[in-house]
């Protein structure tokens, strides 16, 4: 198991710890809302078992009819991942609307602070070392755990305020419009991952201001322009363009391709460098 699975596999671990605590608990403490957030739990853990998936397929080397390698193949499983959630939201979503009104257990705020302290722990943990790794995967991962965090906290706001219903009638109905709230939390989460993906698969050009500057740098160093980007993956496609003219032989021309390739792919995560001579700099 190479350090990415590492980190999904506990990310997997702790979802169907909480995905179980929430759900249990919210059957017991006869809480909708709580519920709804266990199911949200437990589609993180769906995903992490898909991610895993994904992230074995996506480290196949190239062959001959993908000679970049596989590694997109980490978008495609988190466009797929963003589709699952969304379709789990709307399910919660029509079902919640079926629910009948009751109080839920104060005793839930217990729970609930707990699941929020280890889930806080959780999506900190993925999200940094999917920008340590590099993996489009782990960030994804780590975003969804923080919607998550976010849900708990309205789920906790939910039982608080239910609780003092017998004073305000209508509070007695939080629990419903709870289940409904983090329900459009899912959804939303799906659509956001759907978004971002699916960007890097059309050919999103790389916004990484650290990675984009010493790429630049390092060209502007020996005379090359015209430097793009393209996330692949996990991996970098750098291209790049070496302007001929009277003071510049194509020989010179072919050492200084040869020097910046060698920089650039001892560089974290660069895949493939492809750079194009043209004969003359258009003014």
């Amino acid at each position: 198991m190479n350090k990415k699975s590492k980190v999904l596999f506990i990310s997997m671990l702790v979802n169907t710890f909480l995905s179980i605590m929430k759900i249990i608990g919210g059957i017991l403490g006869h809480s909708r809302t709580v519920i709804v957030d266990g199911i949200h739990s437990l589609s993180d853990m769906v995903t992490d078992i898909f991610s895993i998936m994904g992230m074995k397929l996506s480290l196949k080397p190239a062959d001959k009819e993908h000679p970049f390698g596989h590694g997109k193949l980490e978008n495609v499983i988190s466009l797929f991942i963003g589709i699952l959630i969304i379709f789990i939201g709307i399910i919660v979503l029509k079902n919640s609307f079926y629910s009948k009104a009751v109080i839920p257990s104060i005793y839930l705020i217990i729970l609930i602070l707990v699941t929020i302290g280890l889930k806080y722990l959780l999506s900190n943990y993925v999200y940094k070392k999917g920008i340590e790794y590099d993996s489009p995967i782990l960030v994804s991962s780590g975003k969804e755990s923080r919607m998550d965090v976010i849900s708990s906290l309205f789920a906790l706001l939910i039982i608080f305020l239910s609780n003092f219903s017998f004073k305000f009638e209508f509070l007695r109905y939080l629990d419903i419009f709870g289940g409904i709230i983090i329900s459009f939390f899912i959804i939303y989460t799906g659509l956001n991952i759907i978004k971002e993906e699916a960007s890097f698969l059309i050919g999103k050009e790389e916004t990484d201001k650290e990675l984009v500057k010493l790429l630049k740098d390092k060209c502007e160093e020996i005379k090359v322009k015209d430097v793009k980007t393209l996330k692949y993956g996990s991996k970098y496609l750098v291209f790049a363009s070496i302007y001929l003219d009277n003071k510049l032989s194509f020989i010179e021309a072919h050492n200084i391709r040869d020097s910046l390739e060698k920089k650039l792919l001892k560089e974290k995560n660069i895949e493939r460098i492809i750079i194009k001579m043209i004969p003359t700099k258009e003014v």
